[in-house]
């Protein structure tokens, strides 16, 4: 093998390798950077339903369907539902990803695939219970079901909505 074959072979192992190592940190970087951004995201939207509903709940002059309007605008990823319970257990709203794509569906098929795969990926989610405080009163408590990771999510939830 002559001087310039070994110089070739060289070089290619060594753009082949730096290609991997790039990729390989680069995706890891990424995926990091994801995650810190799905968390910071839901701790945002949790506080800010915190917040609404303590104010929402300490008048006790609240629309129901109002307070479900407002907390529609929470579900986004990774947040799929929104209980909210009074002091006394009885719930108020309930407000769910899945009942608005119900509605639109406007077929029986559509509303049993949807159940289908509610059902399906239910073994994905987590239900973080959060109690509403006004001073030092309990004044009621909200459930917010979310994914479990935003891999899953990413692997199961979007591609079983598209196909």
């Amino acid at each position: 093998m002559t001087i310039k074959k070994q110089w070739l072979l060289v070089l290619v192992i060594i753009a082949i390798l730096s290609v991997i190592i790039n990729s390989l940190i680069l995706s890891i970087l990424t995926n990091q950077y994801f995650k810190d951004y799905m968390k910071d995201n839901y701790d945002k939207h949790l506080n800010q339903i915190v917040e609404y509903l303590s104010g929402a709940l300490k008048d006790e002059n609240y629309s129901e369907n109002q307070i479900a309007l407002e907390l529609e605008t929470h579900l986004v990823d990774p947040i799929t539902r929104i209980k909210v319970y009074d002091n006394n257990g009885v719930l108020i709203t309930d407000v769910s990803a899945d009942v608005q794509s119900y509605v639109t569906s406007g077929t029986m098929s559509g509303m049993m695939g949807n159940m289908m795969g509610r059902m399906r990926d239910s073994q994905y989610e987590e239900v973080d219970h959060t109690e509403i405080i006004y001073g030092n009163t309990v004044i009621g408590q909200v459930n917010i079901t979310k994914y479990s990771s935003a891999e899953i999510h990413l692997r199961h939830g979007c591609f079983n909505r598209l196909f």
